[in-house]
């Protein structure tokens, strides 16, 4: 799950004034016995697209060691994720798409076949002067 964050706590979240700084929650799971003996990071980037004509960029991206956070126990030996990025003031002005990536890196540092994505929310940036 990933969720836009007005950091003034503002409703709605997804509509953020262009001056203000914002954040995206990322919540994430795994689950399984090779949850419990796995080593090595995460690696979230969170990434904008213009609806229309408009930039498009990396908003933030974190590594996040897998063993930040305990397995649970028998049998699931689940573990729950939950980082915040946060990302710069100055979006221009208009909607846009995030795209949030996760990526495993193993204890040795290469890229491995797990990895999640979501796609949204949709969100606006406003210019307060126009």
């Amino acid at each position: 799950v990933a969720a836009v964050q007005d950091p003034n706590g503002l409703l709605p979240v997804n509509i953020i004034l262009q001056e203000d700084a914002w954040q995206v929650k990322v919540k994430w799971s795994v689950k399984g016995l090779v949850s419990g003996l796995m080593g090595g990071t995460w690696r979230i980037s969170v990434h904008y697209e213009s609806i229309g004509a408009g930039p498009e960029g990396q908003a933030g991206a974190a590594n996040i060691p897998v063993n930040s956070v305990p397995a649970g126990g028998f049998p699931n030996f689940e573990r729950e994720y939950e980082h915040t990025i946060n990302v710069a003031a100055g979006l221009p002005a208009g909607a846009y798409r995030l795209v949030t990536l996760l990526n495993y890196r193993t204890p040795s540092g290469q890229a491995y076949e797990m990895a999640g994505f979501v796609e949204g929310p949709i969100f606006q940036v406003y210019d307060s002067q126009s």
